[in-house]
């Protein structure tokens, strides 16, 4: 059967050092023309070459109608083009392969879709990269040195001693739902480092070997490509970014609300990936556990904050006679709620207009979260919504909202949204919990281009292994593929500097956390180490970037902006 759609073949190398490697059309003989155009070539971008040990990503986008069709990928040898494995597309007819190039030499590759009664019929031209050899470092010949006489009694290495370190006082909010409560933690893990003996050490000088590298700050960054590619088409689209996490995460020691990450990570994407229209103050969740109000939000009468509901697993709540306000400058705004059967409908009014019904533009009768309600097109300026609860026994539930200055902003640039809540654990977002189910049911509303997870700090205090976070890590990941409906999507994990606690134990367990999250593999996921950016701290240390002085573990106004500065820039695209 002939295909209907025009296919398009979009290759892109991306190499350890985070650069955009072009795949460039291959001269080619006769019989390597395609038997039909139905593909060709979308977006070449950057150098022609690569080094041996680099990642190859090859993303495959069929055309519009085309489906989920049978697409291999192949290479040449010789005068045979041979098979390399089929791609699975998804909804959107995107694929992706992943090789290494482990060979030195010109490689070309084509698309192919696989037809069971006949030879492949050929997708698109082929295209071809230079592999170039690895450059060989020389190994510095040390210069000969004496080698001392052993003294007879080994020197013993003294065992890890942290400095006498609080529980990270994760504060967790009093939540209706029952505290998720993991397994006990084994025996504390201590540092890979501190397990050193000093039998396997017969030199007594701990100088680092001169050939030493440090780890990449980005790991895996060719996971961001999703990311990237939904940023070069912001001014059609919206790029949604869901910020996962703790206390450090939700701003905590921060002095304004705009200098908390989700707010800060917005601005400093937007600044350097605008649209053309103007765009609003974007998601503003109706709770906030970090100690500050956002600009124009009002309670009204009695607002009880509760868990189980929106983004972060954080909402408010009120019976008739209560509710809340927004003061908000723009052009609309969507109102999200929950909604089951222990709650009552809300009422909703802009400007001062006629209460009406706040009602959803899906179906409510399941219940749970993600529910949202949106006005329609108002004059810009300043304008003022209220919210307010119909029952005097049922309380309504409002999550956030979002605030919008233009049209296209409602469709097109980037919109970070908040799903940080103080004191919670990697357990609390796992998908299974009562807390972690309704941020997921809000993000498949969404379906979020990148998810930022900075997890893991609370880990500890709420008695996790290492082994348990890193299964908690999986679920959100694997949950978070889930959300993006089939379209592609990325996940950044942000592996924390070390917090300063009086509890002696937790620096141990923190590094064998940091360990696990540090060596997480997957596809999607890019890991960004922000220690490396961070200034060594300790007890009465703080280093001019963290709240706290005597036991430093919140960042506070300056270190919340190191911590953006860092995360945006390494979100950068390598053409941007």
């Amino acid at each position: 059967m002939p295909l209907t759609a025009v296919a398009g073949v979009l290759g892109t190398l991306l190499t350890s050092s985070l650069l955009v490697v072009a795949v460039q059309p291959a001269t080619h003989s006769a019989d390597a023309e395609p038997q039909r155009q139905h593909a060709r070539v979308l977006r070449l971008t950057g150098p022609s070459t690569v080094e041996v040990g680099d990642r190859l990503v090859l993303h495959v986008r069929l055309g519009s109608g085309a489906g989920r069709r049978q697409v291999r990928l192949a290479t040449r040898r010789g005068d045979t083009w041979v098979a390399l494995g089929r791609l699975r597309t998804d909804a959107h007819g995107h694929a992706v392969r992943r090789r290494t190039a482990a060979r030195p030499g010109r490689h070309v590759y084509r698309a192919e879709l696989v037809q069971s009664d006949r030879r492949p019929r050929v997708l698109s031209r082929p295209f071809a990269v230079t592999v170039r050899p690895a450059p060989v470092t020389p190994t510095p010949t040390p210069t000969p040195t004496p080698t001392p006489t052993p003294t007879p009694t080994p020197t013993p290495t003294p065992s890890p001693t942290p400095t006498a370190q609080p529980t990270p006082t994760p504060t967790p909010t009093a939540q209706p739902s029952p505290t998720p409560t993991p397994t006990p933690t084994p025996t504390a893990q201590p540092s890979p480092s501190a397990q050193a003996s000093p039998s396997v050490q017969p030199s007594p000088s701990p100088e680092p070997s001169p050939t030493a590298t440090p780890a990449p700050q980005l790991q895996n960054p060719e996971a961001l490509v999703p990311f990237w590619d939904a940023l070069r088409e912001r001014d059609t689209r919206r790029v949604d970014v869901a910020y996962v996490g703790d206390s450090i995460s939700e701003g905590l020691g921060a002095d304004l609300w705009s200098q908390r990450p989700p707010p800060a990570l917005q601005e400093a994407l937007r600044a350097r990936h605008p649209i053309a229209a103007a765009q609003g103050t974007g998601h503003v969740p109706a709770v906030s556990h970090a100690g500050l109000a956002a600009p124009g939000l009002q309670e009204v009468g009695q607002v009880t904050r509760v868990s189980g509901y929106g983004l972060g697993s954080k909402a408010a709540a009120f019976l008739a006679g209560s509710g809340l306000t927004l003061d908000f400058e723009g052009t609309g705004l969507r109102v999200w709620f929950g909604r089951d059967a222990t709650t009552a409908p809300a009422e909703v009014r802009v400007d001062g207009g006629e209460w009406s019904p706040l009602t959803a533009d899906d179906d409510t009768s399941t219940g749970g979260s993600g529910h949202l309600w949106e006005s329609a097109t108002l004059a810009p300026g300043p304008h003022r919504v209220e919210v307010r609860g119909t029952s005097a026994q049922l309380p309504s539930v409002v999550e956030g909202f979002e605030v919008f200055a233009s049209e296209a902003d409602r469709s097109s640039g980037v919109h970070v949204l908040d799903a940080a809540h103080s004191g919670y654990s990697s357990h609390h977002f796992n998908p299974a919990t009562t807390t972690g189910r309704p941020v997921w049911q809000v993000l498949d509303r969404v379906a979020p281009v990148l998810t930022v997870v900075n997890l893991g700090v609370n880990d500890p205090a709420w008695q996790m292994s290492a082994a348990q976070t890193r299964s908690s890590i999986e679920r959100i990941v694997a949950r978070a593929e889930q959300a993006a409906g089939g379209r592609p999507t990325s996940v950044l994990l942000v592996v924390n500097y070390a917090p300063v606690s009086a509890n002696p134990e937790y620096a141990a367990k923190w590094q064998a956390v940091r360990d696990v999250l540090m060596g997480f593999r997957h596809d999607l996921v890019a890991v960004l180490d922000l220690q490396a950016s961070w200034p060594t701290i300790g007890p009465g240390e703080p280093q001019g970037v963290m709240a706290e002085t005597a036991y430093p573990l919140h960042p506070n106004a300056a270190g919340h902006a190191l911590q953006v500065e860092v995360v945006s820039r390494l979100l950068r695209p390598p053409d941007a």
